[in-house]
């Protein structure tokens, strides 16, 4: 299986896009660890997942139960536009 991250040009400014999408739709402000909103990424970092589906003009980033928080938590998904 190839990595879809193998197929980004820019993975730096996606992480950064994907990250901006993902504090707003989780309510995490600026500059808050992801840890105190419940979130366990590796050294308090936002990372892409492995899951990522191309939508033509967006970006669906899928994270698995248990990949960034308690399992019963359940999974986590943002859409990220293209433009």
């Amino acid at each position: 299986m190839i990595s879809p991250l193998i197929l980004i040009n820019d993975q730096a400014n996606l992480t950064l896009k994907a990250e901006r999408v993902f504090r707003e739709t989780y309510n995490i402000k600026e500059g808050d660890s992801y840890k105190t909103a419940g979130f366990f990424f590796l050294g308090d970092h936002f990372v892409l997942p492995a899951n990522i589906a191309f939508l033509g003009d967006s970006i669906r980033l899928h994270y698995n139960p248990y990949e960034i928080a308690p399992y019963a938590a359940g999974e986590f998904e943002i859409t990220v536009s293209l433009d």
